[in-house]
């Protein structure tokens, strides 16, 4: 089974499981576009200026 979607994305949450029976309203997944993520978040003062508008890996 082939499954097209409308945008272009990342799966962020699965729905579904094997031999589960769904129907036509029901969401599949979650997809999201993660090309471009604002984060906001604590850091010390004194780290203000190595940090100013850098790249960084968010991890979970």
């Amino acid at each position: 089974l082939v499954l097209r979607v409308p945008q272009a994305g990342t799966i962020i949450k699965q729905n579904i499981s094997a031999g589960k029976i769904v129907g036509t309203t029901e969401s599949l997944y979650t997809i999201a576009d993660l090309s471009n993520l604002w984060a906001w978040c604590d850091v010390y003062e004194k780290d203000l200026a190595v940090l100013h508008e850098q790249f960084a890996k968010v991890n979970r």
